[in-house]
C-alpha cells in the first residue's frame, strides 16, 4: 500500500500486527484505514520530515494525557461545528506533525480530526489514514507543499552534523559535490514562496544533504544513520568541506 515511500534508511522499526490489534481494541474497530499497513510496513518513524504516525504503544501510552491537555488547553472554538470541546473527550491521537498539529481517531463519529497549532479551527476527515496523509503533506493548508512521493525516515537512528556557507557559495554546488556519492539517488529541489532549499538523499549513509540559504548565509545538515559506516561518513564530509564548507556543529 506504501510502496511509493521513498525509504532514506532500510533500517527495521515496522510494528507486527498483534501491536495494531490492541490499539483497534480501544478503537472500537475504528483504526483509521491504512493505519495498520503503515506502521507494519514502514514503522516508526517521520514521513516527509514532517508527519510522525504514532505506533501503537505510543498511542497507548499517551493517549490519556493528550485527551486531558486537550481538555485543559482547549482553544478551536471556530471549530464548533466539526467538533466541540466535550467531543474530543474520546478523541485518540494517532500522529502529529513536526509543527505541532495533532491528528486524532473520533471514534465516535469514525472521523478523524486534524487540530492546528496555529489555528482556532479543526479539520475533519473520513477515517482514513492515507487521505489525511495526502492532505497534510500536499495541500499547502498547515505547510508548503512537500515534495511527492512522500519520504519515510525510521524514527531515533540518525546523527547529524552542520555546515555553514562561505561567500560565493550555492545550493547547487554543495549538492553536486556530494553527487558521485549518492549513486544516483532521489534530489529533491524546491521552490515554494520563500522556501528554497535541495535535499539529496545518500542511501550510502541512510541520509541526506539537507540545504538552505546561499553565500554566507548557506547552511547544509547532513543527516546519517547512527549504524553508517565511518568511512562513508567522512567521505561525504570531506565532499561537503571540499565544497567550501565550513563544519559548525
Amino acid at each position: 500500500m506504501f510502496e511509493d515511500v521513498y525509504r532514506v534508511d532500510q533500517l527495521a522499526s515496522a510494528v507486527e500486527e498483534s501491536a495494531v490489534e490492541a490499539l483497534d481494541d480501544l478503537l472500537g474497530g475504528r483504526t483509521p484505514a491504512g493505519y495498520k499497513e503503515f506502521v507494519t510496513e514502514l514503522g516508526d518513524g517521520v514521513c516527509s520530515g514532517y508527519v510522525r504516525v504514532y505506533p501503537p504503544a505510543r498511542v497507548l501510552a499517551e493517549y490519556e494525557s493528550v485527551q486531558d491537555r486537550v481538555q485543559e488547553c482547549f482553544f478551536w472554538d471556530d471549530g464548533s461545528s466539526v467538533a466541540t470541546r466535550d467531543d474530543l473527550v474520546t478523541a485518540v491521537i494517532v500522529a502529529d506533525t513536526l509543527g505541532g498539529d495533532e491528528v486524532f481517531v473520533h471514534p465516535d463519529t469514525d472521523r478523524i480530526l486534524v487540530l492546528p497549532r496555529e489555528e482556532s479551527g479543526i479539520y475533519a476527515f473520513p477515517n482514513d489514514l492515507r487521505t489525511v496523509l495526502g492532505w497534510l503533506l500536499t495541500s499547502g493548508t498547515l505547510t508548503p507543499a512537500l515534495p511527492q512521493p512522500p519520504t519515510f525516515e525510521t524514527a531515533g537512528r540518525q546523527s547529524h552534523r552542520g555546515f555553514a556557507g562561505a561567500p560565493g557559495l550555492t545550493q547547487d554546488a554543495v549538492a553536486e559535490a556530494v553527487a558521485a556519492l549518492a549513486g544516483g539517488a532521489r534530489r529533491d529541489d524546491v521552490a515554494d514562496g520563500d522556501e528554497v532549499y535541495i535535499q539529496q538523499f545518500l542511501p550510502v549513509v541512510g541520509g541526506y544533504v539537507f540545504v538552505s540559504g546561499e553565500g554566507e548565509d548557506l547552511f547544509a545538515t547532513f543527516s546519517m544513520v547512527t549504524s553508517a559506516s565511518t568511512a562513508d561518513v567522512e567521505a561525504v564530509t570531506e565532499a561537503l568541506l571540499g565544497a567550501g564548507l565550513v563544519r559548525s556543529t
